[in-house]
Protein backbone atom coordinates (compact mmCIF):
# COMPACT_ATOMS: atom_id res chain seq x y z
CA UNK A 1 0.00 0.00 0.00
CA UNK A 2 2.86 2.39 0.78
CA UNK A 3 4.39 1.79 -2.66
CA UNK A 4 1.05 2.44 -4.33
CA UNK A 5 0.60 5.69 -2.37
CA UNK A 6 4.11 6.79 -3.26
CA UNK A 7 3.56 5.96 -6.94
CA UNK A 8 0.25 7.84 -6.92
CA UNK A 9 1.89 10.88 -5.34
CA UNK A 10 4.67 10.84 -7.95
CA UNK A 11 2.16 10.54 -10.80
CA UNK A 12 0.00 13.37 -9.43
CA UNK A 13 3.04 15.59 -9.04
CA UNK A 14 4.35 14.78 -12.52
CA UNK A 15 0.96 15.50 -14.07
CA UNK A 16 0.45 18.74 -12.14
CA UNK A 17 3.89 20.09 -13.05
CA UNK A 18 3.35 19.16 -16.71
CA UNK A 19 0.06 21.09 -16.66
CA UNK A 20 1.83 24.17 -15.24
CA UNK A 21 4.32 24.15 -18.09
CA UNK A 22 1.70 23.55 -20.77
CA UNK A 23 -0.53 26.28 -19.34
CA UNK A 24 2.29 28.79 -19.60
CA UNK A 25 2.99 27.69 -23.19
CA UNK A 26 -0.71 28.07 -24.04
CA UNK A 27 -0.83 31.58 -22.57
CA UNK A 28 2.12 32.53 -24.79
CA UNK A 29 0.66 30.82 -27.86
CA UNK A 30 -2.72 32.49 -27.29
CA UNK A 31 -0.94 35.87 -27.19
CA UNK A 32 -2.43 36.54 -23.75
CA UNK A 33 0.76 38.06 -22.37
CA UNK A 34 0.82 41.78 -21.68
CA UNK A 35 2.73 42.29 -18.45
CA UNK A 36 3.62 38.61 -17.91
CA UNK A 37 1.83 38.65 -14.57
CA UNK A 38 -0.82 36.03 -15.41
CA UNK A 39 1.70 33.64 -16.98
CA UNK A 40 3.92 33.91 -13.92
CA UNK A 41 1.11 33.20 -11.47
CA UNK A 42 0.47 29.68 -12.83
CA UNK A 43 1.27 27.24 -10.02
CA UNK A 44 0.82 23.69 -8.82
CA UNK A 45 0.63 22.28 -5.32
CA UNK A 46 1.07 18.52 -5.27
CA UNK A 47 2.28 15.80 -2.91
CA UNK A 48 5.82 16.22 -4.33
CA UNK A 49 5.98 19.93 -3.63
CA UNK A 50 5.12 23.17 -5.34
CA UNK A 51 6.00 24.56 -8.73
CA UNK A 52 5.47 27.94 -10.28
CA UNK A 53 5.54 31.35 -8.79
CA UNK A 54 3.08 33.77 -7.44
CA UNK A 55 4.31 37.20 -8.41
CA UNK A 56 3.62 39.92 -5.93
CA UNK A 57 0.76 42.26 -6.61
CA UNK A 58 1.82 45.68 -7.78
CA UNK A 59 2.51 47.84 -10.79
CA UNK A 60 3.70 46.17 -14.00
CA UNK A 61 4.64 47.61 -17.38
CA UNK A 62 1.90 46.99 -19.97
CA UNK A 63 3.20 46.45 -23.50
CA UNK A 64 -0.25 47.10 -24.97
CA UNK A 65 -0.95 50.31 -23.07
CA UNK A 66 2.67 51.50 -22.74
CA UNK A 67 2.13 52.42 -19.10
CA UNK A 68 2.25 50.90 -15.64
CA UNK A 69 -0.87 48.94 -14.68
CA UNK A 70 -1.98 47.43 -11.38
CA UNK A 71 -2.03 43.63 -11.05
CA UNK A 72 -3.42 41.64 -8.12
CA UNK A 73 -3.23 37.96 -7.24
CA UNK A 74 -5.80 35.82 -5.49
CA UNK A 75 -4.53 33.77 -2.55
CA UNK A 76 -2.90 30.46 -3.38
CA UNK A 77 -5.19 27.50 -2.79
CA UNK A 78 -4.33 24.07 -1.43
CA UNK A 79 -5.45 20.74 -2.85
CA UNK A 80 -7.72 18.34 -1.06
CA UNK A 81 -5.97 15.57 0.85
CA UNK A 82 -4.20 13.12 -1.47
CA UNK A 83 -4.73 15.42 -4.44
CA UNK A 84 -3.00 18.01 -6.56
CA UNK A 85 -4.06 21.45 -7.66
CA UNK A 86 -3.08 23.64 -10.59
CA UNK A 87 -4.18 27.25 -10.52
CA UNK A 88 -3.62 30.68 -11.95
CA UNK A 89 -3.56 33.36 -9.27
CA UNK A 90 -4.00 36.46 -11.45
CA UNK A 91 -7.39 37.77 -10.44
CA UNK A 92 -8.42 38.32 -14.08
CA UNK A 93 -7.31 34.85 -15.28
CA UNK A 94 -10.86 33.45 -15.30
CA UNK A 95 -11.96 36.06 -17.84
CA UNK A 96 -8.97 35.28 -20.05
CA UNK A 97 -9.62 31.53 -19.69
CA UNK A 98 -13.21 32.00 -20.83
CA UNK A 99 -12.11 34.04 -23.87
CA UNK A 100 -9.39 31.66 -25.01
CA UNK A 101 -8.75 28.61 -22.86
CA UNK A 102 -5.24 27.96 -21.64
CA UNK A 103 -5.68 25.96 -18.40
CA UNK A 104 -8.46 23.55 -19.35
CA UNK A 105 -6.81 23.01 -22.72
CA UNK A 106 -3.51 22.28 -20.92
CA UNK A 107 -5.25 19.61 -18.83
CA UNK A 108 -6.56 17.99 -22.00
CA UNK A 109 -3.19 18.25 -23.74
CA UNK A 110 -1.28 16.68 -20.86
CA UNK A 111 -3.86 13.92 -20.45
CA UNK A 112 -3.67 13.14 -24.15
CA UNK A 113 0.06 13.30 -24.72
CA UNK A 114 1.91 12.69 -21.49
CA UNK A 115 0.07 9.70 -20.04
CA UNK A 116 3.03 7.43 -20.69
CA UNK A 117 5.41 9.82 -19.00
CA UNK A 118 3.17 10.06 -15.94
CA UNK A 119 2.74 6.28 -15.68
CA UNK A 120 6.50 5.78 -16.15
CA UNK A 121 7.15 8.16 -13.23
CA UNK A 122 4.85 6.07 -11.03
CA UNK A 123 6.40 2.79 -12.12
CA UNK A 124 9.87 4.12 -11.33
CA UNK A 125 9.08 4.14 -7.61
CA UNK A 126 7.47 0.69 -7.54
CA UNK A 127 9.70 -2.19 -6.35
Amino acid sequence: MLHIKEATDVMLTTAAFAVVGQTQVNIENNKQVDTGFMKNTVYAVAPGGEKGGIRSPGQYKSKKEDRMVSRNAAPQRSPKQDGALVGVAAEYALYQEMRNSFLYRALEQVAGSQGGEIVAAGKAVMP
